[in-house]
């Protein structure tokens, strides 16, 4: 039997049902950090621009995949779709949710008149149990590294 499975945007009263998977993207979100960064890019219905998060979720109304977006603008490529924190999780088959997850980042890029989309994975995507299905899929789909991305925590000294 052919699992079906629907990306959409990720409504107000889900943001508690898709924590396990914000999670899994960031294992150090607290619930609480999740509900204040959704606040302002959860919406009813569909919206003309981002930011947004958008979800995967299976026939059963279980959310599977998750990622976050912005519109940005770019020197070397035009206006792009930034995707952060994709994350799909499936036991049995990635690809599926990966395959929805990414048509409908691709749909939202259109919509919006993006040049480009560029997506953030993990600097351990590749090691990550569910991640190596997910960064092939990526690869076969046209993605290609672009760029190293650093960041530096601004930890304040406790005192």
């Amino acid at each position: 039997m052919k699992r079906h499975f629907i990306a959409k945007q990720l409504a107000p009263e889900r943001v508690d049902d898709a924590f396990p998977i914000a999670r899994a993207a960031v294992p150090g979100l607290t619930l609480e950090r999740w509900r204040v960064f959704t606040g302002d890019a959860v919406t009813v219905g569909d919206r003309a621009s981002p930011p947004g998060i958008m979800v995967v979720e299976n026939e059963r109304g279980y959310i599977q995949g998750l990622c976050t977006y912005r519109l940005q603008h770019d020197m070397r490529h035009g206006t792009i779709l930034a995707v952060d924190d994709l994350v799909v999780l499936d036991l049995v088959d990635n690809g599926a949710v990966a395959a929805a997850l990414v048509d409908a980042v691709e749909a939202r890029a259109r919509a919006v008149g993006c040049d480009a989309i560029r997506l953030h994975l993990a600097e351990d995507a590749k090691a990550r149990p569910t991640s190596p299905v997910l960064y092939e899929f990526l690869k076969r789909t046209g993605h290609a590294v672009d760029a190293v991305r650093l960041v530096k925590p601004m930890v304040i000294p406790v005192r």
